[in-house]
């Protein structure tokens, strides 16, 4: 499929008088090519879509005021335990879903701390919009 590279970075933070570091893993896939048939499948399930269309405007379906507080934004992607509630489904089940999607090159993670955070991959999906219109 791709290969995975995850990062490690040092991040410091300043909230109000206090600075901390926080340290934020980065999974990047890179895909060698993009495999339509793959993103069908991964499209294929309902709840798969709805998110993929609940991240692409996520200031619409979830709260950003916890994100903000942390000193986060919906940017770095949203949190598996919020789509999970969002989605009414077991925990298991959703990063099952999540697994997918990143596999067939639809989304990113990022790791801060304990939470994993996902979000659209526009290139991918460019692409695969693209391969729709000139090939369907």
């Amino acid at each position: 499929m791709g290969i995975c590279i995850t990062f490690l970075v040092d991040l410091e933070i300043s909230h109000a008088l206090n600075k901390f570091h926080v340290y934020k893993s980065i999974k990047v896939d890179i895909m060698k090519r993009m495999e339509p048939l793959v993103i069908f499948k991964a499209l294929s399930n309902e709840t798969r879509s709805q998110i993929m269309m609940w991240l692409k405007t996520p200031e619409e379906f979830f709260d950003e005021k916890p994100y903000l507080q942390q000193g986060l934004s919906f940017r770095i992607g949203i949190c598996v335990g919020d789509i999970q509630a969002k989605a009414g489904l077991a925990q298991s089940v959703i990063s099952s879903y999540l697994l997918t999607m990143q596999k067939a090159g639809l989304l990113e993670s990022e790791r801060i701390g304990k939470w994993t955070y996902y979000r659209r991959n526009e290139k991918t999906i460019q692409e695969f919009s693209e391969y729709i219109k000139q090939k369907l």
